[in-house]
């Protein structure tokens, strides 16, 4: 039987991607620095104080540390950010804030941007189909997107056969407590939603769950970086104790990400579990 769990007990992590870009606004991929400036990896990352650092393809990739504190969890992801400028400001380097960035055909062509262009390793799986996998996105496609992955951890002694459909189980919550709000609060949810994000993506963890749905939106403010944590936080540990938002609105919120369409029906179910996040906060 699942020992009860405390909503502090459940900790919050992220790996958020970022493209860098000049001072004249054009974009430069990040896996030309790889060995130099960044000397982490996906299979290798460099450690920080704040967690790690990697080069990912295209994009620099921050992992922080999991903390139950949504201020912590701020607090990290702003010291990432701040460390990624240090690195990169000698050679005029700052951080975009777009989580897609289109690419010419001739950077698409180089061959000396081949290694930037490979997308992703393992494959993600979708919550709502029973947890087959996720298609791999089309390498060739002009464009590539930065995500703001959530982990999500709540296992410690606790690990038997139904960890997965638990897992799944906060992953669809999470899509009514994140991927509705992220309908509302990232401009460019529905673009990057072409090659990554589609509702209930996830990879299992020992731990718990990486939540994979989010692009980087939230990064770059505190306010959001703090609602982000406290959405997830909260949301996982109502699944946990049986209070599922999918009993009540069924599969209202996969069809939302999926369609990037705000209905009325939409509106009043994110309202609704705005509000009740809100009062379990």
């Amino acid at each position: 039987m699942r020992p009860f769990i405390e909503k502090k007990d459940i900790l919050i992590g992220s790996d958020p991607e970022v493209f860098l870009k000049t001072n004249k606004d054009a974009f430069i991929s990040a896996h030309i620095f790889l060995g130099r400036l960044v000397k982490g990896t996906k299979y290798s990352p460099e450690e920080t104080d704040y967690g790690a650092i990697q080069v990912d393809g295209t994009a620099i990739e921050l992992n922080t540390n999991p903390t139950p504190d949504p201020a912590k969890f701020a607090e990290l992801v702003k010291k990432g950010v701040d460390d990624t400028l240090a690195r990169f400001k000698e050679h005029q380097l700052s951080l975009s804030r777009s989580s897609v960035v289109k690419l010419d055909e001739m950077f698409m062509n180089d061959r000396r941007n081949k290694p930037g262009l490979t997308m992703g390793c393992d494959p993600d799986f979708n919550a709502w189909m029973m947890g087959v996998p996720n298609p791999r996105p089309d390498e060739d496609i002009p464009m590539r997107s930065a995500g703001g992955h959530l982990h999500i951890g709540w296992l410690k002694d606790y690990y038997d056969g139904a960890h997965q459909d638990e897992a799944m189980a906060v992953v669809r919550q999470l899509d009514y407590a994140l991927g509705l709000w992220s309908l509302f609060a990232d401009s460019e949810g529905a673009e990057r939603r072409k090659l990554y994000g589609k509702a209930g993506a996830f990879r299992l963890k020992p731990y718990g769950v990486e939540y994979r749905v989010l692009s980087n939106f939230w990064m770059f403010d505190d306010k959001l970086c703090k609602e982000a944590h406290q959405r997830a936080q909260t949301a996982a540990w109502l699944s946990l104790r049986g209070i599922s938002f999918e009993e009540e609105f069924g599969l209202l919120a996969m069809q939302a990400i999926e369609n990037g369409v705000i209905t009325p029906d939409v509106v009043a179910c994110h309202n609704k579990v705005t509000g009740m996040i809100q009062a379990a906060a």
